[in-house]
Formats: structure tokens, sequence, C-alpha cells
């Protein structure tokens, strides 16, 4: 009778180990941010990519701000679609030019938001708007100031022609 009392509680200790061990046990969640890419004076690319136990995703997507403000600015990207596809990506369009953003991606679960690592990019500065002196060829360019330059030589021939003509008539 011992023997089957004490093969009795190994048994229940064995399961209330088991039990304890799947009732505590944390969730194995990872959310990766990639560097931006593609970046240019008012958009970039972000990417993520998460690995779960299996928990249920209920929310996917990216928080961003520019770099000097406040944790309080953070936007958020909600991905819509299947939350079961573990790399996401999303391109931010209405950046600022020259400034610095931090992004980072998380998902959402039961047990809470999940956070990858914040990363930094800055955004290329607007390009520059052409002037109306890059708007003309240079042969154009070169052409008009000649014109410009010879125009009272012309006038000057002009006159000495006509007064040549007159000259000439009044002789015969």
């Amino acid at each position: 009778m011992r023997e089957k009392s004490v093969s009795f509680l190994c048994t229940l200790l064995v399961l209330m180990a088991c039990f304890c061990v799947s009732v505590f046990a944390e969730e194995t969640i990872t959310v990766t941010t990639s560097p931006a890419d593609t970046i240019t004076d008012t958009s970039a690319i972000l990417r993520g990519v998460y690995y779960t136990d299996g928990a249920d995703i209920t929310e996917r997507g990216f928080a961003y701000k520019p770099a000097e403000t406040g944790d309080e600015d953070y936007k958020k990207v909600v991905m819509h679609g299947d939350n079961s596809v573990t790399k996401f990506g999303y391109t931010l369009d209405t950046l600022i030019p020259d400034t610095a953003y931090t992004a980072m991606a998380y998902i959402k679960t039961e047990s809470g938001v999940h956070y990858g690592l914040e990363i930094e990019f800055r955004t290329l500065a607007a390009p520059a708007k052409p002037s109306e002196a890059a708007e003309e060829t240079p042969e154009t360019g070169m052409v008009e100031d000649a014109l410009t330059a010879a125009l009272p030589m012309l006038l000057m021939l002009s006159m000495a022609l006509s007064s040549m003509v007159l000259f000439k008539n009044k002789a015969r």
C-alpha cells in the first residue's frame, strides 16, 4: 500500500509540474525592426519580422516619429491583412525632407504589445528647384548674349550705310 501511495504522489507531482510549466511559461515573442531602406526626401520603407510560440497576433505595424520629439508623438501605422504573415513592410510617404526619424515594428497579442528595437534614419534633403538660368540651354544663352552685344554695332552700321546712300544720291 505504501508503494501505491508513493507512486500516486509521484504521479501527482509530475502532473502538477507540467501544469505549472504550461500555465506560467512566458510567451516567446521576438519582434525585429530592419533598417529603413529606399529613403527619399519624403519617404522611406520600413520592414519588420516577428516570431512567436503560436500566440495569436491581433495587430501588427510600425510606430514612428521625428527623432527630436517626445515619446508621446509616435504615430502608428497598422498593417491590414493576414496577421499570420511574419514579415511585413510599409512605405511612409508623408515625411519631412532632411529630418531624422525613429521607428520600430510592433505586434499586439493577448498578453500586450511587443516592440522591436528602435531604428533611426534621416530623409534626404529636398531637391533644389531649377533656376531660370538653368532652364535655358547654353546655345540659346550664348546666341542671345551675342545679339545683345552686337546690337549697338549693327545700329551704327545701319546708320552709316544710310548716310552713304544719301550722300551718293546727292552727288549724282
